[in-house]
């Protein structure tokens, strides 16, 4: 038997926000024929929701069976709840072979953690299980007004920490991921430019825009999504409209179908970023 542990990160939230986090801990099976191995789940990709989509989702599509056969079955349960949900335990949330993802609701009424379990089998009965350990926050804020200030008086940052740079008509700004990783978005202002940096903390990337749109500036809030997994979602706290941030393009509400202007954006530690650009800005918290 061999164990193998994967993290998978899920932040999701409700209509005031939840922030969910999920990890994966796999359990491979090695089959007594070495001519015939088990299926299993190689990895989950990391990934995080922010949503008044009141929803959890929990993927098992990288689940393949080494031999080219076919996944027969999945089978997702919950095997831990809150205390007031105890009577959710050993619950099948869904089984069958149209299950490898599933979008599990969630309200207000689900904070706490969660662990669910998915099993699968080939067509053969041969099976591996991963489980899911779901943190459910209460809410998760982005930077309305970023806090841009001269290094000398941002504190002590490790020099290999991570963050997000941008030059903005000359002027250079970090934002550490320290920071970023607690917020995932940051709007800033800087020569007069207002601009929106978005940082997946599971998928450690980021991407930048210029949040001038149709005669006015925008405020970003994360709904939740990852960059790695095309589907990040944002809102604007002006108009309520909602935008697929990996393409920068408004998908629902008053400014649809209008597209955002990328802006170049660097990820490094800061110790490189320092030696790049010596008089940067750096974004502090609060």
């Amino acid at each position: 038997m061999k164990n193998k542990n994967i993290h998978v990160a899920i932040i999701a939230a409700l209509v005031t926000v939840a922030v969910v986090v999920v990890y994966f801990m796999q359990n491979n099976q090695q089959a007594a024929d070495d001519s015939k191995k088990d299926p299993f789940i190689s990895q989950t990709l990391n990934r995080w929701s922010v949503t008044p989509k009141g929803s959890i989702l929990l993927s098992g599509f990288d689940a393949h069976d080494p031999d080219g056969g076919d996944i027969a079955w999945y089978e997702w349960s919950i095997v831990s709840a809150p205390p007031e949900h105890q009577d959710r335990l050993a619950e099948t949330v869904y089984a069958g072979k149209e299950y490898p993802s599933v979008e599990i609701p969630v309200t207000s009424d689900d904070v706490g953690q969660w662990t669910f379990e998915l099993t699968i089998r080939d067509d053969e009965g041969a099976q591996a299980m991963a489980g899911a350990i779901v943190t459910v926050r209460e809410r998760i804020d982005a930077i309305v007004s970023a806090t841009l200030v001269q290094k000398e008086t941002a504190g002590e940052i490790p020099r290999d920490e991570m963050v997000v740079g941008v030059v903005v008509d000359g002027i250079a700004a970090a934002f550490p991921r320290s920071v970023m990783g607690h917020h995932a978005i940051a709007n800033a202002l800087i020569s007069g430019e207002p601009i929106v940096v978005i940082f997946c903390e599971f998928c450690q990337t980021g991407i930048a825009y210029n949040r001038f749109v149709s005669g006015r500036v925008l405020t970003f809030q994360t709904l939740g999504g990852t960059l790695l997994e095309d589907d990040y979602v944002a809102k604007d706290l002006e108009t309520d409209t909602t935008w697929r941030i990996i393409e920068g393009k408004a998908t629902e509400g008053e400014l649809a179908e209008m597209e955002l202007d990328s802006i170049n954006l660097t990820l490094a530690t800061w110790e490189g970023w320092l030696a790049e650009h010596p008089d940067t800005l750096v974004l502090v918290d609060g």
